[in-house]
């Protein structure tokens, strides 16, 4: 996926938020090159003071991973969202979550399996033209 990701046009990329910092949040955009949406909203604390936006896209952001964010499809390409990352972290928690961001988004964006076992799956949602 990563390699993918690496050789795959420039666009941003969603990631899930896994804490505030020091986690693995933005590993694929980061090691591929490519702008992240959100990366470590305390860094941006640290640096830039209190940033009211930050706090309020990354609660829409683990909604979006939640299966929770109402219009996910306009959300994703109101931020120009080009891939969206499905890895193992995401597995294990609510099993129809998949399927629900599926429904809702997959009239603009494809998924791309890199990894699938079952209900187990690894991939990228790619927006299409």
């Amino acid at each position: 996926m990563l390699h993918y990701l690496k050789h795959a046009p420039t666009g941003i990329v969603l990631e899930n938020e896994y804490g505030n910092a020091y986690t693995n949040t933005s590993l694929y955009a980061l090691f591929s090159g490519k702008p992240v949406l959100l990366g470590w909203p305390l860094h941006l604390l640290t640096w830039r003071g209190d940033v009211p936006d930050v706090w309020a896209l990354n609660t829409q952001i683990q909604a979006f991973y939640a299966g929770t964010l109402p219009d996910s499809l306009d959300w994703l390409l109101a931020n120009q969202v080009r891939y969206v990352v499905w890895s193992g972290a995401e597995n294990g928690k609510d099993p129809q979550v998949f399927d629900r961001l599926q429904q809702q988004i997959g009239s603009r964006y494809l998924w791309k399996p890199f990894y699938a076992a079952g209900d187990y799956r690894v991939g990228l949602w790619l927006r299409l033209p």
